[in-house]
């Protein structure tokens, strides 16, 4: 039977000076297969940690047979993302004569929540493993006891929640002028048609005031949408009243058309920032079921500043 290892590589695991978890398993135990996981992310480049640990396992003869995965996940804190892509993962992987560890202690805790739910859940067999510290005074390498998962996985989620504060503290700031009507993201000029730009403008400066989010009806935007963007047209493009004049004739916006706009703008956000770990935080979300969808943007305040 041969003994497989499977991790995330994470960012404990990148000191050169001073073994990360993974490497502190070899420590105390050896294994047949390594299987390393590293997540694309524009915080940090996992993908050079992933051979870094493979390296370095090579070179002492930890094993032979190292692999590296990558695991495609818009949002690590998202246990309900995680879970399902990371099964899928683990069951692509040869099982015949072969058991299964996973060592929890690298990746996010949503990752580590999700090794622990799939041991419980039996989906797929696997030992868990977690390394630490010596000056802990635990033992550097120990097996994880299930069966009293529920308050660990409830302790993750706090330490998930610490983490996504955290991310937000790195997004870059949104700069919108009103009357040179030009947005900024970072060092990015993002480029929105007037009537999009209004549109941008109205949901900024609600997640400014930290409002809450838009509820938009079946068929009609709310009145105050309406008058605000009319409002905020004719702030930053005062010459184009030509574009106005339908919109002001029926003196309201189809929600159909609310959507249809906020979807192209949305799509010209991703364009420009790329992966959805950033882009998810600027654009124009909507959460709730049909019919009952409310819209907003989803970044703190002190990354928003609008100016005349």
């Amino acid at each position: 039977m041969k003994k497989v290892l499977i991790s995330f590589a994470s960012i404990n695991d990148s000191n050169r000076e001073k073994d990360g978890a993974i490497l502190t398993v070899f420590k105390k135990r050896r294994f047949d297969e390594v299987h390393l996981i590293w997540n694309p992310s524009e915080f940090r480049n996992f993908f050079e940690i992933a051979k870094y640990i493979k390296s370095e396992i090579e070179k002492r003869k930890y094993c032979r047979k190292v692999t590296i995965h990558t695991f495609e996940c818009d949002d690590v804190t998202d246990h309900n993302e995680i879970y399902p892509k990371l099964l899928n993962l683990c069951r692509t992987l040869d099982t015949k004569s072969r058991s299964f560890t996973a060592a929890i202690a690298s990746g996010t805790p949503s990752m580590q929540a999700c090794w622990i739910l799939m041991a419980e859940s039996g989906d797929f067999p696997l030992k868990l493993i977690r390394s630490d510290d010596a000056k802990y005074g635990k033992p550097i390498v120990r097996e994880v006891k299930l069966s009293a998962a529920l308050p660990r996985i409830l302790r993750l989620q706090e330490e998930n929640e610490e983490l996504k504060r955290e991310r937000k503290g790195l997004l870059p700031k949104v700069i919108l002028n009103i009357t040179k009507a030009f947005i900024i993201i970072g060092k990015e000029e993002l480029y929105l048609s007037p009537v999009e730009f209004s549109y941008y403008r109205y949901f900024l400066e609600r997640a400014k005031s930290e409002k809450q989010y838009l509820r938009i009806d079946i068929d009609e935007v709310p009145e105050e949408f309406y008058r605000s963007v009319m409002k905020f047209h004719k702030d930053s493009f005062p010459q184009a009243d030509s574009n106005r004049f339908f919109t002001e004739k029926n003196k309201s916006i189809a929600s159909a058309t609310f959507r249809a706009n906020t979807a192209k703008l949305n799509k010209k956000i991703r364009s420009l920032l790329g992966a959805a770990t950033v882009s998810n935080y600027f654009i124009i979300e909507s959460v709730g079921k049909r019919f009952r969808k409310s819209y907003g943007i989803n970044l703190p305040q002190e990354n928003i500043r609008i100016t005349d």
